[in-house]
Formats: C-alpha cells, structure tokens, sequence
C-alpha cells in the first residue's frame, strides 16, 4: 500500500513540473513513480516465491508422511 502512495506523490510532482514548466520536478515525480512501481513489483515476485516455497515443503511433507 505504501508504494501506491509514493506512486501517487511522484504523478503529483510530475504534474506540477508539467504545470510550472519545471523539468526538474516533473522528472523528479517520474522517477519516484518508477521506484515505487519498481518495490511493488519486487515485493510482488517475493510473495510469489515464498508462497511456491511453501507450496513445495507442504507438498514434501505430505509425502513423506504417506511414505511413513
């Protein structure tokens, strides 16, 4: 959730530069929104791997329980 509201402060700084004609801060919102979108991905593709890893080690258990 907290990389949606970075998100959202850089589109706001991006379009205040769009408004001001302020390259600077315009450029700044982008990559801000960039970063933020970079964390949520990540964070995304690290919840997916925990929960095959999980997925895996309960599936090894029951396995080895029916073995047992």
């Amino acid at each position: 959730m907290n990389e949606k509201i970075e998100e959202g402060k850089g589109k706001i700084k991006e379009t205040v530069g769009k408004i001001t004609d302020n390259e600077r801060l315009e450029a700044k919102g982008k990559i801000e929104q960039k970063g933020a979108q970079a964390k949520e991905y990540i964070k995304d593709r690290a919840d997916d791997t925990r929960q095959k890893a999980t997925d895996s080690a309960e599936k090894t258990m029951n396995n080895l329980r029916r073995i047992h």
